[in-house]
């Protein structure tokens, strides 16, 4: 039997809903969700890993990843990152709130539509005021590095900034000698004081 033009259109608006499925409203919010009730182990040295796939609602007019898509992966990294270590629910307990003052990318390849990709985020750094945390993105299999990406995060009680050192001192946390010494923390440092 032949489909009538209203069952077509139905499976064609249930295959665009579909392959759009995560830039749907509230999946975003979703992912947040699920992330905070569904918890494993991370350490912020070593970090975490996102893993997921270019999907047609993140693709720009190139038809590949566009770069707000890279800031929305780079989110869920992070966040999966300062939940599963537990320092985000430290910071709330001692009253404190953890803050992102600005994210910096390079793309060196694209990551075309359809796509698998997983993110690494880990803390790289901190000076006197931020913690610097890196998001790599490679291919699935590890093989090629897509793009990079840079956060700064600062800890904020009220008005008054939390020395990293201190927060992480608090925590429980030894902080490994290179994060005082990582060189592309201090080249944001330098930037940001060049860009005011």
């Amino acid at each position: 039997k032949k489909m009538d033009l209203l069952t077509w259109v139905a499976v064609f608006i249930a295959g665009l809903l579909f392959i759009n499925l995560p830039g749907l409203p509230l999946v975003y919010h979703y992912f947040l969700l699920a992330m905070i009730i569904v918890r494993r182990p991370a350490d912020l040295i070593t970090g975490i890993v996102w893993k997921s796939r270019v999907w047609p609602n993140d693709c720009d007019l190139n038809i590949h990843m566009s770069n707000s898509s890279y800031a929305k992966n780079a989110d869920y990294a992070r966040t999966m990152l300062l939940l599963y270590s537990g320092l985000y629910d430290f910071c709330r307990k001692q009253g404190w709130t953890l803050n992102n003052g600005g994210v910096l990318f390079v793309f060196r390849r694209e990551l075309k539509p359809l796509q698998g990709y997983s993110v690494n985020a880990k803390i790289i750094g901190i000076d006197r005021k931020w913690m610097y945390i890196e998001h790599r993105y490679t291919s699935s299999n590890g093989s090629a590095l897509h793009a990079s990406g840079i956060s700064r995060h600062c800890i904020k009680e009220g008005r008054k900034t939390i020395a990293p050192s201190e927060a992480f001192e608090k925590f429980g946390l030894n902080v490994p000698a290179e994060w005082h010494t990582n060189k592309i923390a201090f080249a944001i440092e330098e930037f940001d004081k060049a860009t005011l």
